[in-house]
This record gives structure tokens, sequence and C-alpha cells, in this order.
């Protein structure tokens, strides 16, 4: 995971413009092996995605600068649900 962190820091620091395929991909190393590790901590997958979908809820009722700035949160939080309807 640290490793996916620094690859995005070096590629931005870099000055270079780094692509969004490459980014992505270095996120998602960093949200499977956040998983992972949960799962290896006694977790499961369905806690961490209620964690997750609780933490989105209560920053949105909270009223968070990112909410308020750019509604990423309400954003996330719908692309979550869809997400798992899907599956």
């Amino acid at each position: 995971m640290l490793n996916s962190v620094a690859e995005i820091f070096n590629m931005l620091a870099s000055g270079a413009k780094a692509s969004q395929e490459a980014l992505a991909q270095c996120l998602g190393n960093i949200i499977i092996t956040c998983y992972l590790l949960g799962k290896r901590l006694g977790i499961h997958y369905a806690l961490i995605d209620q964690a997750i979908e609780d933490q989105l809820r209560l920053e949105i009722i909270e009223d968070n600068d990112i909410e308020q700035s750019y509604g990423d949160l309400s954003e996330l939080q719908q692309h979550l649900r869809d997400s798992h309807a899907e599956f």
C-alpha cells in the first residue's frame, strides 16, 4: 500500500502528466490492499463496506467542507450504491 501511495506522489512530483490509467491503477491497488488487510485482521469485506457507507453518511450529515464545495461525498455515496446494485 505504501509503495502505491509513494508511486502516486512520484508521478505527481515528476512534473510529467501522469495518465489517469496509471493513477487509477495505483488507487485501485491501495483499495484492494486495504480490503485484504482488513481480511487478515478478521474483518469481513461487508463490514468494511458498511464502515465506508456509515462514514460517508456521517460526513454528509456533518456538512463536510468537501461536500459543501464539490458534492464529492454524495457523488461517491451514489456511485457505491449503484455499483452494489450491479452485483
